[in-house]
């Protein structure tokens, strides 16, 4: 039942509409893990939002692996908890960063109900998860400058606390908070240009 209600928040399946995430679209593999990022195009206006195709995935792995920490959190949260463990970067041609370079930048933050308590379900060896975001100009992701930029995205997942969630009695271990490992995805090169 959690994993079906994990799988139903993060929308896991892809849209027919989405270009197709091929073996060239993915970063390097590391410790099992890899992430992709892919465009619906390469040219955009000055203040057109960005909608980012991101896919990651668990190869392999020899203990559990969670795209959220492995401690106690609201239900109805997962989808912004899972969100949280990815960034986008974006680079101009000198290869500085552009606008909002904060860790978990395509987080949300919302309010309202979090739900009951629960546990994190371990992320499925092989299985693509897929996370729809846009990059906007409220959330300073956008360059506000025509020229051209890179854009990749990094992934952070987390491996099992020390004890697991459901036999914690509240202390959790501190390596539940940082990512077992950080993969990146290859760069897209974009082109932004001047509104018409």
């Amino acid at each position: 039942m959690q994993h079906a209600l994990l799988v139903a928040i993060l929308g896991l399946s892809a849209s027919a509409q989405n270009p197709p995430r091929t073996a060239e679209n993915w970063g390097p593999a590391k410790q099992g893990v890899r992430v992709a990022l892919s465009l619906d195009k390469l040219t955009y206006a000055v203040g057109e939002p960005i909608p980012l195709h991101i896919a990651a995935q668990v190869l392999s792995a020899e203990r559990p692996l969670y795209g959220v920490p492995d401690r106690k959190s609201g239900a109805f949260f997962m989808k912004w908890d899972f969100a949280r463990a990815f960034q986008l970067s974006i680079l101009d041609e000198s290869g500085h960063s552009v606008g909002n370079d904060m860790p978990s930048n395509l987080q949300f933050v919302i309010s309202g109900s979090s739900g009951p308590p629960a546990c994190p379900v371990p992320l499925e060896v092989g299985h693509v998860y897929a996370l729809e975001q846009t990059a906007t100009r409220k959330q300073a992701l956008l360059p506000t400058e025509p020229g051209t930029y890179r854009l990749r995205v990094t992934w952070g997942p987390y491996a099992a606390a020390d004890p697991p969630c459901g036999k914690s009695d509240g202390a959790i271990d501190s390596q539940a908070f940082r990512p077992f490992v950080t993969v990146s995805s290859l760069p897209i090169t974009i082109h932004v240009i001047r509104n018409p």
